[in-house]
């Protein structure tokens, strides 16, 4: 990477890794970050991030965590950005037991939450709420007012418009206050109107 002379440092580095990986080709970003690394080039959190985005973009789940113990291994503390990076992968995996898990480590490394830490993990209790209402409606069970409001209550961005409206239309149609739920071994029973 070297052009007239000139050696570039880590920044020269980082924005040719945030580069390649914005063009998608993430061949030449691995070719880049380890460029970087064998220059012996300290890398700081924020070529870190980078990297781990484009790991991300790879839906290298795997690669990413590994990639924060290789930071912390060589003295970079990950911050808030690579972990919210790593949150939200995994929050797409349908992964909330690891997020649950790097949501403690983060809390026991000291590493602050924004908003987009509390929406990705927010995100990812959401998806798990649709896989079981969608389970019930499966078990041909009929949902009951409290599922809809539930529903309805945290839908946010992840539910589409129709859904949201559909719980809403639902609450309308069903009394809230003669709604239960039976359950057998931890799964709704066909008898149950939750």
């Amino acid at each position: 990477m070297k052009v007239d002379g000139i050696k570039p440092d880590i920044v020269c580095y980082t924005v040719a890794l945030k580069g390649v990986i914005v063009e998608g080709d993430f061949g030449k970003a691995d070719e880049v970050f380890d460029e970087l690394l064998v220059l012996g080039l300290a890398s700081d959190v924020y070529t870190y991030n980078v990297y781990v985005y484009g790991l991300y973009e790879q839906n290298s789940v795997e690669a990413g965590i590994k990639m924060i113990g290789s930071m912390e291994e060589l003295g970079c503390k990950p911050n808030m950005i690579t972990c919210n990076t790593i949150l939200d992968a995994l929050c797409k995996a349908g992964e909330l037991s690891r997020m649950r898990e790097l949501v403690r480590n983060m809390i026991d490394k000291g590493v602050e939450f924004n908003f987009r830490t509390y929406r990705i993990v927010l995100k990812g209790l959401v998806c798990k709420a649709m896989e079981l209402m969608q389970k019930i409606i499966e078990k041909n069970v009929a949902p009951g007012a409290m599922a809809w409001e539930a529903l309805l209550l945290s839908s946010g961005s992840k539910l589409s418009f129709s859904v949201t409206i559909l719980a809403g239309y639902k609450l309308t149609q069903l009394d809230y206050w003669n709604s239960s739920l039976e359950l057998v071994n931890g799964e709704p029973t066909s008898n149950s109107s939750i």
